[in-house]
C-alpha cells in the first residue's frame, strides 16, 4: 500500500502523507524520495501556453503548488522533530538519574569493601607518626640551651637511659643515629662549660697570681732601699759575667735582645729538680757560677769562701732549679736582678704561701752519669705588647737527640706537642730540629747543636 495520497483539492495540493506513517518516511534514509519522485512526475506532465494570459496563470499556480508541497512535507518533519526532542529529553533525563543512583550505590558498595584496609592505613600513619614524634623530641634535647652543665649533665644521663628497642620498628636505625647525634651534642656542651669554667678559674688564678707579683715587686722595692750585708742582699746566684750574658731588653715586650748564653747540668738521668707550691722549703739559693770573681768585702765581714762548706752536687741541683726559676720570671717580663732577689726570698721562705722543693731523687746523683747542655736564649718574651709570647734556643749537648729534646721539653720550657696539649694557655711545641752534623751517626761523641722553639698564648 502507498504510503503517500496524493490529492488535488483545488488545484492546490500534489501530495499528501498518512500521518502514521510520517515517522518512518522521515527516520528511513531516503525516505522522502518517493513524494519529491511523485511531485517531479506531475510537475513533468503539465503543459500551458505561456502566450495567453490563462496559460501564464496556469504555469504560475502549479509552482504555488509544488511550494506548498514543500511547506507542507517540512511542516510533517518540523512537528515529528519537536516530538521526538521531547521524547528524547524525557529518555535522557531517565538515563541521567539512573547513572547517579548506580554510581552512588556501588560507590558505597566498594568503601564498604574498602574499609577493613582504610583503617589498618589510618592506624598504620598514627603509628609512624607517633615514632617519628619521639624521635624528634629525642633530637631536640641535643639543641635546647642549657644555662648550666647540670642541666646538660641530666640530659646526657637521661638519652643514656633511652633505650631504643623493637617499638621503633622500621625507625630503629634513624632513631639509633638520632640518639649517638645527641650524646655528642651534650658531651661537646658538658665539655665548653667544663673549658668555660676551667678558663674563668685560671683567669683568676692569673689575676690572682698578678696581684702576688705585684705584691712581691712592692716587697723588693722596698728591700731594695735597705742597706744591708753583702752577703744576704746579693744571692751568689750567678755571677757579672753571667748578668752580662742575660741583658735587660729580654725583659718587657722587647721579645728579642742579644743571644743569652746557660749552661745545665743534669745527672743521675732525666729527672729534674722542680718548683713545688706548699711543699717544703730548700736549705738555701744557690746559682751556677762558672766564672766566679770575688767581690770586696766590707768592713767587718768575714770572707764566705771561709765560712761557707765547699759546693756539694746537691747545691749545684739546687742552683739549677733557681736558675729554671729565674728563667721563668725573665721570660715573664721581669729584669733579671729582681728576678734573682724573688727567688732568694722564695728559697729563704721569704715569701708566704710559696716554697721551693728540690726533689729527693735529683740529689742522689753521686757516682751517676752528668750531662751538661749549653744554652743560648735567641729570643725570649712577647714581640709587642698583648701578643703571645715567643722562645727560641739553641742547644748543644754531645746527648742524642730524642734526649735533648725531652730536657728541652720538660727542663728548659715547658711545651707540648699540638695534640697532647692539657689546655690552650700552655707552651706548645712550634719545631725541634737539629742544625749541626758532626756526627756521621748516632754513636759519635762530638756535641751538636738543635734549634728548639715554643710559644705560650697571651693571657692579658
Amino acid at each position: 500500500m502507498s504510503e503517500l495520497v496524493v490529492v488535488e483539492v483545488d488545484n492546490k495540493d500534489l501530495v499528501a502523507i498518512k500521518s502514521e506513517k510520517v515517522k518512518d518516511i522521515f527516520t528511513k534514509k531516503n525516505g522522502l524520495n518517493e513524494a519529491i519522485k511523485e511531485i517531479e512526475k506531475k510537475v513533468a506532465g503539465f503543459k500551458s501556453d505561456i502566450s495567453t494570459a490563462k496559460g501564464r496563470t496556469k504555469t504560475i499556480s502549479m509552482a504555488a503548488k509544488v511550494t506548498k508541497s514543500k511547506n507542507y512535507l517540512d511542516g510533517l518533519g518540523k512537528t515529528l522533530s519537536t516530538k521526538m526532542k521531547a521524547e528524547l529529553k524525557v529518555s535522557v533525563a531517565n538515563v541521567e538519574s539512573e547513572r547517579e543512583r548506580m554510581k552512588t550505590q556501588l560507590d558505597a558498595l566498594a568503601k564498604k569493601v574498602r574499609q577493613p584496609v582504610t583503617d589498618w592505613e589510618a592506624d598504620e600513619k598514627t603509628r609512624k607518626e607517633d615514632i617519628q614524634t619521639k624521635i624528634t623530641i629525642l633530637a631536640s634535647i641535643g639543641i635546647d640551651d642549657y644555662l648550666i652543665i647540670e642541666d646538660a649533665e641530666v640530659a646526657l644521663e637521661l638519652v643514656g637511659k633511652t633505650e631504643i628497642d623493637h617499638t621503633y620498628c622500621e625507625f630503629r636505625d634513624e632513631a639509633k643515629t638520632a640518639k649517638a647525634l645527641v650524646v655528642t651534642q651534650l658531651s661537646e656542651k658538658i665539655q665548653a662549660f667544663r673549658k668555660a669554667d676551667a678558663d674563668a678559674l685560671a683567669a683568676k688564678e692569673l689575676d690572682e697570681a698578678k696581684k702576688e707579683i705585684a705584691d712581691l715587686k712592692a716587697q723588693l722595692a722596698a728591700q731594695s732601699e735597705v742597706k744591708s750585708d753583702v752577703t744576704e742582699e746579693k744571692p751568689i746566684i750567678e755571677t757579672e759575667k753571667a748578668e752580662e750574658t742575660i741583658p735587660e731588653t729580654i725583659s718587657g715586650d722587647s721579645g728579642k735582645g742579644q743571644p743569652i748564653a746557660r749552661s745545665y747540668a743534669i745527672g743521675g738521668g732525666m729527672s729534674p729538680p722542680t718548683k713545688k707550691i706548699n711543699g717544703s722549703s730548700s736549705s738555701g739559693c744557690q746559682w751556677p757560677d762558672p766564672d766566679p770573681k770575688p767581690e770586696p768585702l766590707k768592713p767587718g765581714l768575714s770572707d764566705p769562701a771561709k765560712t761557707e762548706p765547699p759546693k756539694s752536687l746537691i747545691d749545684e741541683d739546687e742552683r739549677k732549679v733557681n736558675s729554671s726559676i729565674l728563667n721563668s720570671f725573665v721570660g715573664g717580663g721581669v729584669s733579671v736582678k729582681e728576678g734573682k732577689i724573688a727567688v732568694t726570698m722564695m728559697a729563704r721562705d721569704q715569701v708566704p704561701h710559696v716554697k721551693i722543693t728540690y726533689k729527693e731523687e735529683a740529689k742522689k746523683i753521686e757516682g751517676g752519669l752528668e750531662y751538661n747542655f749549653h744554652v743560648e736564649t735567641v729570643t725570649a718574651g712577647q714581640p709587642r705588647a698583648y701578643a703571645d709570647s715567643y722562645y727560641e734556643y739553641k742547644v748543644t749537648s754531645t746527648r742524642g737527640e730524642h734526649f735533648v729534646k725531652n730536657f728541652c721539653m720538660n727542663v728548659l720550657r715547658k711545651s707540648y706537642e699540638k695534640n697532647d696539649m692539657p689546655d690552650a694557655f700552655s707552651g706548645q711545641l712550634v719545631s725541634f730540629k737539629k742544625i749541626t752534623s758532626h756526627n756521621a751517626d748516632a754513636f759519635g761523641k762530638e756535641p751538636e747543636t738543635y734549634s728548639y722553639k715554643t710559644t705560650e698564648l697571651y693571657t692579658g
